[in-house]
């Protein structure tokens, strides 16, 4: 199994805030998307955001890969067949 590869902190702590407000309001997709829009509005460029967004994917990726002991790409590949179909 791969090893993270840690994101910038400061990169990181925007896209588990914007997470986090997706996960609390699962009937309400907009507060994530609020949230995004207060990044940008705080002057958080895009490419910080998408850096940010990437390196919180590949963390919960290799917990997922650790709790399932399946190959991360063997997750993304099922993940790609159920979603993308």
């Amino acid at each position: 199994m791969s090893q993270p590869r840690l994101p910038d902190p400061e990169r990181l702590g925007p896209a588990i805030a914007i997470l986090t407000a997706w996960a609390n309001s699962p009937d309400d997709v907009q507060l994530a998307g609020d949230v995004l829009l207060s990044y940008v509005e705080e002057d958080i460029s895009e490419d910080e955001l998408v850096s940010g967004l990437i390196g919180l994917a590949g963390i919960l990726l290799v917990q997922l890969e650790k709790a399932t002991g399946r190959p991360a790409a063997e997750l993304m590949t099922d993940l790609a067949r159920r979603h993308m179909t």
